[in-house]
């Protein structure tokens, strides 16, 4: 049986959400606005749906704490099943809640943050202004993420939209859209590995992500759309379709750090390159530069059946001043292959380039 919870103007409406969810497993909020003053924590077996029209608006200095900071979590990180988020527009207000410090905090500033979590579904929502991540997923499986708009009045470092780290899997991710300059990182990540120092990255581990499809993406000005991040653990069986963004950095990233602002990996450790990813197709990419004059796909990281199929640069979006490679492969293992309609490539270590704007290629 549902329940409605309401609240006085500015009163915090986490701890009514909560206690509601517990003791009635579906709550509904009404159209109007709502105000978050804590960390809202959903259990197992929940549904939390808001109406059209319902808005959760974050107040200020609420959400850069030195300790638990998602706006939305999990009850029990020890492991929830079933919960379910619905509807509403999410306004992070990650301006009013400032990162002094984003690498060590405090403040961590996500939005939605799941961990350990069986059975997640997050659909028709908006999130606007997250200070940092918008959806931080970790040790999640069998989800659902659709419908999901990011919209970025504020830019922030580190604002992926959706980031899906260690020991995720059989998931699917459907019609994401961003809007106003967001997100102004990795739109769409797959980290199974990553500087778990940071703040954000806070409890994620390094751990297998695999089965999940991702459909739908639609950007106009975002920083990265696609990065995938291995050093040495698995990433494996992602298909990646339907993809038409502008970016402002990369198109599609596996630089493993490379070129971030801290590389977790020495190269003198890695004589044979670093990645384990495997079995990754990226079908229906049209992306186009809206900054920088630099390659759209950087792939420097080994991987093995990683296909790119009917990839479009759209260069009529373009300035004509970029003259950059579309794609770039390096630092690869020796002996790797990579196949495209020239014919097959053997890449030794040395910087390999495609020039089209129309191609298809698998890198074994």
């Amino acid at each position: 049986m549902e329940e409605y919870v309401f609240a006085e103007s500015g009163e915090d409406i986490a701890p009514k959400i909560s206690d509601a969810l517990r003791k009635k497993g579906v709550v509904r909020l009404a159209k109007g606005n709502y105000t978050l003053r804590s960390t809202l924590f959903l259990p197992s077996r929940s549904r939390l749906v808001l109406d059209e029209g319902a808005t959760i608006n974050c107040a200020a200095n609420c959400f850069n704490r030195d300790d638990v900071t998602a706006i939305v979590s999990n009850a029990d990180q020890s492991g929830d099943e079933d919960i379910t988020v619905e509807g509403g527009v999410w306004n992070a207000a990650g301006a009013l809640n400032p990162r002094p410090d984003w690498r060590n905090g405090p403040g961590r500033g996500v939005t939605f943050s799941f961990y350990n979590v069986r059975g997640l579904t997050l659909k028709n929502v908006n999130i606007v202004d997250s200070a940092t991540y918008n959806v931080r997923l970790g040790r999640v499986r069998d989800f659902l993420i659709e419908d999901i708009t990011f919209v970025g009045y504020g830019r922030s470092i580190c604002q992926d939209g959706i980031h899906t780290g260690g020991g995720c899997e059989n998931g699917t991710i459907r019609n994401v859209r961003a809007e106003g300059g967001a997100t102004d990182d990795d739109l769409i990540a797959f980290n199974s590995d990553d500087a778990f120092s940071y703040k954000h990255n806070e409890g994620m581990e390094a751990l297998p992500i695999r089965n999940i499809l991702v459909d739908g993406v639609y950007a106009e000005n975002c920083w990265t759309a696609l990065r995938i991040l291995s050093i040495d653990t698995l990433v494996e069986n992602l298909t990646l379709r339907n993809f038409i963004c502008g970016v402002r950095e990369t198109g599609i990233n596996l630089d493993a750090t490379r070129y971030a602002g801290d590389k977790i990996f020495s190269d003198e450790d890695y004589p044979h390159g670093v990645g384990n990813i495997r079995n990754v197709t990226a079908e229906n990419f049209t992306l186009w530069r809206t900054e920088k004059d630099k390659p759209l796909l950087v792939i420097e990281s080994n991987a093995y059946g990683f296909a790119v199929k009917n990839f479009r640069r759209d260069r009529n979006r373009e300035s004509e001043e970029f003259t950059s490679p579309t794609a770039v492969f390096d630092h690869l293992k020796e002996g790797s292959v990579l196949v495209a309609e020239e014919g097959k490539t053997v890449i030794n270590k040395e910087k390999h380039e495609l020039n089209g704007d129309e191609f298809s290629f698998v890198l074994n």
